[in-house]
């Protein structure tokens, strides 16, 4: 019934805006994925719900394909992977999901051990930096978008993350992607940032998000933690809970 009415809700709209709209069809389309995957997880091999989840992937693949290439959003394009992996028989998903892990484990031990890629960056106030700048403190290099849920779901951790610890020496960059992504200028991270209450440094890579393929960043959010001597201490364990149980150890009050 979601994706029923979400179908002739932005059907409505394109008869009046044109094949643009499409694109948040897509990514309306996802969000109900997501809600799908989320609550019904526990039975995700059962018939019923089996088909639910290919009749909304299967939307999702043939409306980004109604979408004329010089209109479409690049973050429409992180969706489709999503879609067709849903649509994959369970053994190939379960293989799947196994490499990836395995990918996974891999990518995160990357950089850990050596020196951090240095880089210069301008925040959202205008104050420019060096991230070496700041050794002697310890670091933590937030690569993130807003467009992505798992990242704003992060914010309030971070928050509290920032007001426990930034007293204590930790140094806070949250660097985004949505120049790319998002089309977003700084003015418009700014005031996000505003919004949300992220009082840490906020920094907008460039459209060519060099500072995100300096670090070989592949998923977001993704966290680094830089120890005082520059070197990158630890990429696991740097969300929710895990986060501030590490950063205690590290800072004690």
């Amino acid at each position: 019934l979601m994706a029923n009415d979400c179908e002739r809700h932005f059907m409505d709209l394109r008869s009046q805006y044109g094949d643009t709209v499409l694109n948040y069809l897509v990514i309306s389309l996802a969000d109900i994925n997501r809600i799908i995957n989320l609550s019904l997880s526990n039975n995700i091999t059962e018939p019923l719900v089996e088909r639910l989840i290919n009749e909304v992937n299967t939307r999702i693949i043939q409306v980004n394909s109604e979408i004329p290439l010089t209109m479409r959003l690049s973050r429409v394009a992180s969706v489709i992977p999503h879609a067709e992996f849903m649509l994959l028989p369970n053994e190939e998903k379960e293989k799947l999901k196994q490499e990836h892990q395995r990918q996974f484990e891999e990518m995160i031990r990357e950089f850990v051990g050596q020196p951090a890629p240095d880089f210069t960056f301008e925040t959202t106030t205008g104050q420019k930096h060096l991230l070496s700048d700041f050794k002697g403190s310890y670091v933590l290099l937030d690569f993130w978008g807003s467009w992505c849920g798992p990242c704003v779901g992060e914010i309030p951790n971070l928050i509290e993350i920032h007001k426990k610890f930034a007293g204590r020496g930790l140094v806070m960059i949250s660097i985004s992607n949505d120049a790319a992504a998002s089309k977003w200028d700084r003015a418009k991270l700014a005031a996000y940032a505003e919004k949300k209450g992220m009082e840490w440094m906020q920094v907008l890579d460039d459209p060519d998000n060099r500072i995100h393929q300096l670090y070989k960043i592949k998923f977001w959010p993704n966290m680094f933690l830089i120890d005082p001597q520059g070197n990158v201490k630890q990429r696991d364990g740097l969300r929710d809970a895990e986060l501030d149980k590490t950063l205690s150890a590290l800072l004690p009050e």
